[in-house]
């Protein structure tokens, strides 16, 4: 069974995202953390609540409102169930839970 992931945008992550001149948006995401603890969050998260694991990510833009990031959680470490995602910018900014 899947479930539809929704991105809580955090306000540190709306804040770093924005330039000097605040005229555009610029972030690099690098990093998603992994997690197995199922709860409600809200956009002054800061961190999961029980982080298992954190892999590195590339990314490619698919089109002007879409982008496509790809990680790999290999599995060898430990099993959980994946209930919490966070985004992390190059910057170490939480930017999405």
């Amino acid at each position: 069974m899947s479930t539809t992931l929704n991105p809580v945008i955090t306000s540190a992550g709306l804040n770093a995202v924005f330039n000097a001149q605040n005229n555009r948006l610029y972030a690099t995401i690098s990093e998603i953390a992994l997690g197995d603890s199922a709860w409600i969050t809200d956009n002054t998260a800061t961190a999961l609540q029980n982080e298992k694991r954190r892999i590195s990510v590339s990314g490619e833009r698919v089109n002007d409102s879409q982008i496509n990031l790809t990680g790999v959680e290999d599995g060898t470490s430990l099993e959980y169930w994946v209930r919490e995602v966070d985004f992390y910018l190059a910057d170490g900014t939480l930017l999405a839970i």
